[in-house]
């Protein structure tokens, strides 16, 4: 009822009313309607006419390889600790790595 009744009032019905019109449109109640008869039940207030991507659009198809950690240069910093300088990634591209010392930088 916590959800129910304040669609009903939007609907401009009763509680009982919105639940019998629920099962005249389907025999388990779960009502679903297009976005345009959606606003005519008054579910919704707007209408998305048009949705853009303005992100990214494909996949990188560089074949860049790192390699292998091993083969690698190891380095020593201004402090005396080793570490690895690793490369940059790609798009879609991430380290998953353990790495509670520091030993592998970007």
């Amino acid at each position: 009822r916590r959800l129910a009744v304040p669609v009903a009032e939007k609907m401009g019905l009763s509680y009982e009313d919105m639940v019998e019109k629920m099962y005249e449109n389907n025999s388990n109640g779960d009502w679903e309607e297009f976005a345009d008869v959606a606003q005519r039940l008054h579910w919704v207030q707007h209408l998305v006419q048009e949705i853009r991507e303005d992100g990214i659009r494909e996949r990188p198809t560089s074949t860049r390889s790192f390699g292998f950690f091993f083969q690698m240069e190891e380095q020593v910093d201004g402090r005396g600790e080793r570490y690895i300088q690793l490369p940059r990634l790609n798009p879609y591209d991430h380290w998953y790595l353990h790495n509670p010392d520091g030993y592998f930088r970007r």
